[in-house]
């Protein structure tokens, strides 16, 4: 069994990179796609601007270190990191984007993630999917036919039209008379909501997070599939690199407080470091470097 895992992970990279062939790798300090161009292969792009007016037909990862702007059309998936995003074309399948200040107001056919410190939906924006926001201030405007979950750190408004359910979990909510949800309403808020009539079609639910029982049948699984998880992931690293692993495992015997510490270290200090860098502009790529690394170790 540890013969067939080592062949079949060495043969591994050799399929990544007969796949690799339709993909192409771009770094430039402009990266643009004129109106009228057309992108046929997927590509992976590091730029310092960016900005797509033509076609993209495969999916395509960005990577700006100062604006983004997407005003073309994307057949595919579409993956965006900068300081300052604003999305305004089409996309016929899933957006997932992230960074500073973050602005839909294009269509997209699928759903649609999005993580910065100001995520703005505007009037403009039909998301035919469902929607994931995450920031710090978060403006829900436009049309979801999906269902939408909103996580904030200081306020959430909502004046949009969302077909499905509504889940915000935020300090501070503010529901404008136009909006229209005909789902359920679920929040977890300071203050106790109270909806203009017509506003909320389905069910208002105040929900109270609480933690399950520390030996509940909830807790139980999530820990046996973790663990789980973590014996796969483990058994090809062990059956490639034996003398890694045994020396790793004489260190932890030998010092096991230092290495505690540098484990502990690592675990609070990456993910500061990491966001802290995303925040500047020059720093977006060592940001996403650094949670993308940290993100694997975990």
């Amino acid at each position: 069994m540890l013969k067939f895992l080592k062949n079949l992970f060495l043969l591994l990279p050799l399929s990544l990179a007969a796949q690799a062939q339709a993909v192409q790798f771009i770094a430039t300090n402009t990266y643009e796609v004129a109106k009228g161009e057309t992108v046929a292969d997927e590509q992976w792009v590091y730029a310092v601007d960016a900005r797509v007016d033509g076609l993209v037909k495969d999916d395509l990862f960005l990577l700006s270190g100062n604006h983004m702007a997407l005003g073309g059309e994307f057949e595919r998936n579409v993956w965006g990191i900068g300081n300052g995003i604003d999305l305004t074309g089409s996309a016929k399948h899933n957006v997932r984007l992230m960074g500073k200040t973050i602005q839909v107001g294009g269509n997209v056919g699928g759903n649609v993630m999005v993580l910065g410190d100001t995520v703005k939906i505007t009037p403009d924006a039909a998301i035919g999917g469902s929607m994931k926001l995450l920031g710090n201030n978060v403006i829900l405007e436009g049309t979801t036919k999906g269902n939408v979950s909103i996580t904030a750190s200081r306020v959430v408004t909502v004046s949009g039209t969302i077909d499905g359910d509504l889940d915000i979990i935020a300090p501070e909510i503010i529901l404008q008379r136009n909006t229209r949800i005909g789902g359920n309403l679920t929040y977890t808020a300071k203050k106790e909501l109270v909806p203009a009539e017509g506003i909320v079609a389905g069910k208002l639910d105040r929900a109270i997070p609480h933690s399950p029982p520390a030996f509940s049948k909830a807790r139980i699984t999530s820990h046996a599939m973790w663990f789980f998880a973590a014996l796969l992931v483990g058994i090809p690293f062990i059956t490639l690199f034996p003398m890694t692993t045994a020396m790793a495992t004489q260190t932890v015997r030998n010092s096991p407080w230092k290495c505690l510490w540098v484990g502990a270290l690592c675990t609070l200090a990456l993910p500061t470091f990491g966001i802290m860098s995303i925040s500047s502009i020059i720093g977006v790529p060592l940001g996403a470097l650094i949670l993308g690394g940290w993100g694997f170790m975990v």
